[in-house]
């Protein structure tokens, strides 16, 4: 911290993070509403290309359809 306040930057302590939580209900919706090209309200493997997935495709895709429902 010394160092950086010698360079005249702001520093202090990182934070708990507390707060910073994911809500999982949200955080699928967007997935759906910036992904979703057909609007059919499925994630197909090829939609996901450039998406970060918490888990690979095939371990969301619990009922092994080949697409993404928001629940999944």
């Amino acid at each position: 911290m010394r160092w950086a306040k010698s360079q005249g930057g702001v520093v202090g302590y990182a934070h708990s993070a507390s707060g910073l939580q994911i809500e999982p209900e949200r955080a699928a919706q967007r997935l759906m509403n910036t992904l979703d090209q057909n609007q059919d309200q499925l994630l197909t493997l090829e939609e996901t290309q450039q998406a970060l997935l918490p888990l690979p495709f095939e371990q969301i895709d619990e009922d092994r359809d080949q697409a993404l429902s928001k629940g999944e």
